[in-house]
């Protein structure tokens, strides 16, 4: 309720209920009214700082604007209900996402991820610590290094632009259920095994090669020359040892 204005005319009650007024509007506006509350049905514009020791409720909207200071910074935990729209670029040292978390296109850069299901991301420069379960429904490019402590299902296709490279700190061992097909060179420093059929369009053995049962169907090569000649000095020597003795 406005205060009514007063001019000489008016009585001497008439000035002291509006002292009143003025002392009771300064006072909810200081000290804090009890039940009542103090409001401002205009623009406010504060210069210098502004301190609020209680809860602040916006019904409206809040708008930073790029003349001065316009950083909005949150020591404690902020709580959004609704949506969250950020036009300009977003700095994050720790995101925890309890539900469904949907980004079209995120550049995360650093820090802590905690995370549910994640529909595209491109993840450029970055430590990464994502301790609960990832669900990828579109692509994801890593332009960093990648580390999975756990295990890790891929129901598609995998393509390697690169080398795989199995050490020898932890797991180490390559298991293959299914065919494996390799068209190109591979180094295996450790031991091959192979339970079923191998079939090599071409194996080349620097060193030795030991087979306690081998099927060779041909042989070329030097290994051929070599076999080809012992047969024909036996059949020499065998010759020459018939003529000997008669």
């Amino acid at each position: 309720m406005a205060i009514q204005y007063i001019n000489s005319a008016n009585t001497f009650q008439q000035w002291l209920i509006a002292t009143q007024d003025l002392i009771t509007t300064a006072n909810n506006l200081t000290d804090g009214g009890g039940l009542y509350t103090f409001y401002a049905n205009t623009n406010l514009s504060v210069a210098n700082n502004v301190t609020i020791g209680g809860d602040l409720t916006v019904t409206g909207n809040i708008t930073l604007d790029s003349i001065g200071y316009d950083d909005l910074s949150v020591a404690g935990n902020t709580e959004i209900t609704g949506t969250l729209g950020v036009t300009g670029n977003s700095t994050f040292s720790n995101i925890q996402v309890t539900d469904t978390s949907t980004l079209n296109v995120a550049t995360i850069t650093t820090g802590t991820i905690t995370t549910g299901e994640i529909s595209s991301a491109n993840i450029v420069t970055l430590s990464a610590n994502i301790t609960s379960d990832v669900n990828l429904t579109q692509d994801i490019n890593i332009g960093a290094s990648a580390n999975v402590y756990g295990n890790l299902y891929i129901a598609g296709d995998t393509t390697f632009g690169g080398n795989v490279v199995l050490d020898a700190v932890g797991f180490n061992d390559l298991d293959v259920s299914g065919n494996a097909d390799i068209v190109l060179d591979t180094t295996i420093g450790g031991t091959l095994g192979v339970t079923g059929n191998a079939t090599f369009a071409n194996a080349e053995v620097t060193n030795t090669l030991t087979a306690n049962i081998a099927n060779v169907t041909s042989l070329i090569g030097t290994a051929n020359t070599a076999i080809y000649n012992r047969i024909v000095l036996a059949e020499e020597n065998a010759l020459a040892f018939s003529i000997a003795l008669g």
